[in-house]
């Protein structure tokens, strides 16, 4: 608006500059027949105005008086547009942070030191999914711990759900890479911070896997991600920094996190664990009943399966009591809890009464998708036990994947290893597009590309060092290429 005010007025200025200068000759007309006189006065009239345009033309000393005008009107215009597009800079920047910190403006931690920034949010990172701690900003340690150690400082992040303030909850975890003695969900690694050190953007400084980061409950639960940067030989106990004089705290940083959590929670599933169980249990019962009468093999293997259920509880092993077992008198109980179902399984499967959608049912609100897994490699277990897959084996085993909402294509690499290892497949037109797991709503060429990973996959193993998967191999690359030359791939 600015320059265009000033492009007005210097406008006008000339506008009333040239007024002032002497201008060529007019004719004036007053009727069609004047204008449209004898050739000889058109020819003076032409002749007229070329010559005043010689002793008129435009003259350039004239404009001597305004050129610090102009000037100063090229340097307003300059700053002007230089201004403009610095706000336009500024407004991308603004929807940069605001696109990647919709929720969480900041940190809402204690600022001991620097200008350290953070949020968490949803991230990917190597094609696997992560809940991320962003920070930005100066990374400003001024200790002289930090020279002792040769410029590295630790980064520890422990993540509470603080859902209930009153009984905030540590995460705890199984996998080594991602606990502490405790088994408390934690990521420490070392870094070096040299001076003046900053993240000029927002760039990751923690990352947990998506699968790692499990709630108490299911639902809407808030959390806090604690991050610190710290001397090498900080100590954290329960998640809490133990205060000594030979260790520091360089920086601290906390940020909530809501997480809508779909399955159950860790203490959801020590709550569920028996209903999921038997859920299994009875599943494994179908499985085996698949073909019409269930063998002893399959029926030990359930068992075994279930001893090892009872025998070793993830929830104590968590709280470091490993070391305990069920009771005689609770494992007496249990065992005859066991048998009991495996009967009354066994009575419904006969009189066909036993509802698969029930248990389907419950194990989707109860049943966590590493119990889901666990589930599915149970009932490959079975279904290889006598050392064959049928038809009707197979079929079961996919619709159960389906309905229990598994990652298809992971079901399948579990399936391929327990196949492998299987010498007899029965074989009809059904059951060959199944074995490789194709799904009602494939088109051509996502099945063309399916057989074509799983014969490049098989193809591999036809030279391996045992005789049986070698075998197995053979046979499932002569039916990939059955079939891709059935779809013409």
């Amino acid at each position: 608006m600015k320059i265009l005010i000033l492009i007005l007025a210097i406008f006008f200025c000339f506008n009333t500059t040239y007024s002032n200068e002497k201008t060529l000759p007019k004719t004036t007309y007053t009727s069609p027949s004047e204008l449209l006189s004898t050739p000889e006065e058109l020819k003076q009239l032409l002749n007229s105005t070329k010559d005043s345009k010689k002793k008129e033309g435009f003259n350039w000393s004239t404009l001597k008086p305004f050129i610090h005008l102009l000037v100063l009107a090229g340097f307003i215009s300059l700053y002007m547009s230089r201004k403009i597009k610095n706000n336009s800079d500024d407004e991308v920047t603004e929807k940069f942070v605001e696109k990647h910190n919709t929720t969480h403006q900041g940190s809402e931690g204690i600022m001991m030191s620097g200008t350290l920034d953070i949020y968490v949010d949803h991230h990917t990172a190597e094609k696997q999914n992560t809940i991320t701690v962003f920070g930005k900003g100066t990374v400003n340690i001024k200790s002289s711990k930090l020279k002792q150690d040769n410029s590295i400082a630790k980064i520890t992040c422990y993540i509470l759900d603080i859902t209930e303030k009153k009984n905030p909850i540590n995460l705890k975890c199984t996998d080594s890479n991602f606990n502490d003695k405790k088994y408390l969900l934690c990521s420490t690694r070392e870094m070096e911070i040299p001076e003046q050190a900053a993240y000029n953007e927002w760039s990751p400084i923690v990352l947990f896997p998506s699968q790692l980061v499990v709630p108490p409950k299911k639902g809407k639960r808030k959390l806090i991600f604690k991050i610190y940067f710290s001397s090498l030989n900080a100590k954290f106990e329960m998640g809490v920094y133990k205060q000594n004089k030979d260790s520091e705290i360089y920086i601290e940083r906390n940020s909530e996190f809501e997480i809508d959590y779909k399955e159950p929670g860790f203490l959801d599933t020590k709550e569920f664990a028996d209903d999921v169980n038997k859920n299994i249990i009875r599943l494994g019962m179908a499985l085996a009943n698949a073909d019409g009468h269930i063998k002893q093999e399959e029926v030990d293997i359930i068992k075994n399966w279930t001893k090892n259920q009872y025998g070793w509880n993830i929830f104590n092993f968590l709280n470091n009591n490993n070391s305990e077992s069920l009771s005689l008198e609770n494992e007496n109980e249990k065992k005859a809890e066991l048998s009991f179902l495996i009967n009354s399984t066994y009575d419904e499967l006969q009189d066909k009464r036993l509802s698969m959608s029930k248990i389907i049912e419950e194990l989707n609100e109860k049943a966590t998708s590493a119990q889901k897994y666990e589930s599915m490699k149970l009932l490959l277990e079975i279904a290889g036990s006598d050392d064959k897959l049928g038809i009707a084996e197979d079929t079961l085993l996919n619709k159960t994947a389906k309905a229990l909402h598994l990652d298809l294509k992971h079901f399948q690499d579990m399936k391929s290893l327990a196949i492998a290892n299987i010498s007899d497949i029965e074989h009809s037109e059904t059951m060959d597009e199944t074995v490789f797991n194709f799904a009602e709503d494939m088109s051509k060429s996502d099945k063309c590309k399916r057989l074509k990973e799983e014969y490049s996959k098989w193809n591999r193993q036809t030279n391996n060092s045992n005789e049986g998967i070698r075998g197995r191999a053979k046979k499932m690359v002569d039916l990939a290429a059955s079939l891709r030359k059935k779809y013409d791939c």
